[in-house]
């Protein structure tokens, strides 16, 4: 079974400060990236387990990546986390994140 969660950043709309609690809090280096697509966003983890963090709002296209969740200004992918529920607990411990949405494949 596979796992994809979403995660949506409470707190202000600084995608930097986010980046800086997701490392501290699962203990992962981020990486930045520029894409024409989503703009300024972060890259944690490999091929097997990995986070994207990002802005919801695409100023240049002026849409919502996830419509539905306009409330929170950064959004965190957990695509296959090799434990989604530890990394759960560990986003939710730090009360900067909530998850919005959980798939099972």
């Amino acid at each position: 079974m596979t796992i994809h969660d979403l995660y949506g950043y409470i707190g202000e709309n600084d995608i930097e400060i986010a980046c800086t609690v997701v490392e501290k809090c699962l203990n992962m280096q981020a990486e930045a990236h520029e894409s024409s697509y989503i703009g300024e966003y972060y890259k944690f983890g490999d091929f097997k387990e990995n986070f994207t963090l990002q802005n919801n709002y695409d100023e240049f296209e002026q849409e919502w990546m996830e419509e539905e969740f306009q409330e929170y200004p950064i959004l965190l992918y957990a695509n296959k986390p090799s434990n989604a529920h530890a990394v759960e607990k560990q986003l939710l411990g730090t009360g900067k994140f909530k998850l919005l949405r959980r798939k099972e494949r």
